[in-house]
C-alpha cells in the first residue's frame, strides 16, 4: 500500500489506513493505539504486582512481598514493582522500551512453542485440547520468534535476552534451595 515509502514511515499502519480512508481512518488507528496500549499499562499495573506476591507465596521472592495490606493489596509488591518501573520508564525512548518488550515477549514464546512438542511426546496427546497439524504449529512459530527475534535491533536484543541471562541463575539457585531433593535438569 505504501510502496518505497513504508521505510521512512513512523507510523505505517495509520498511514495505511490514511491511504484507504484519508484522515479519518487514519484518527481511528491512531485512537485505536491509543486505547489499546492504554489497555495492556493498565493491565500490567495490575498483574505485575500480584506475580510479584505469588514469586514471594512460592519462596522464590522474599516473603515480605506477599503480605498484604489493610485493602488487601500487596503493598510491598506494588512498591517493588514501581521502584523497577520507573527508571526503566525514565531510561530511554517509548519505541526503545516497546522493541525489548518485544524482544522478552518473543524469547519467551520460543520455549513455549518448544514445550508444546515435548509434552505431547512425554505425555501423550490431550483428551480436551490438540493442536491441529501436530508439530507444525509449533515448528513454525518458533520459526516465526527465531526471525522476528532476529531482525530486531541488536542492541534492544541484547537488553531484552540480557535479563533473562542475569534472572536465570537467580532462579536456579532460588528454586534449588526451595526444593533441595529436585535434580535440576536444566
Amino acid at each position: 500500500i505504501l510502496g518505497a515509502t513504508i521505510a521512512t514511515s513512523q507510523v505505517p499502519i495509520a498511514d495505511a489506513m490514511g491511504e484507504f480512508t484519508g484522515a479519518l481512518g487514519r484518527q481511528f488507528i491512531f485512537i485505536g493505539t491509543v486505547i489499546s496500549i492504554g489497555g495492556v499499562t493498565m493491565a500490567s499495573a495490575l498483574y505485575t504486582p500480584r506475580l510479584v506476591q505469588a514469586l514471594a507465596l512460592d519462596g522464590i521472592l522474599p516473603a515480605k512481598l506477599a503480605a498484604l495490606g489493610r485493602r488487601h493489596v500487596p503493598v510491598y509488591a506494588v512498591l517493588l514493582s514501581v521502584a523497577l518501573v520507573i527508571p526503566l520508564t525514565l531510561s530511554g525512548s517509548f519505541t526503545a522500551i516497546a522493541t525489548i518488550n518485544v524482544v522478552v515477549r518473543f524469547a519467551q514464546y520460543i520455549p513455549t512453542c518448544l514445550a508444546v512438542m515435548v509434552l505431547r511426546k512425554t505425555q501423550g496427546p490431550s483428551d480436551s485440547f490438540q493442536i491441529p497439524l501436530g508439530p507444525v504449529v509449533p515448528i513454525l512459530a518458533t520459526i516465526i520468534c527465531v526471525w522476528l527475534l532476529a531482525n530486531a535491533p541488536l542492541d534492544r536484543v541484547l537488553i531484552g535476552l540480557g535479563a533473562f541471562i542475569v534472572c536465570a541463575p537467580f532462579y536456579l539457585l532460588v528454586r534449588q534451595r526451595i526444593n533441595p531433593a529436585q535434580p535440576q535438569t536444566e
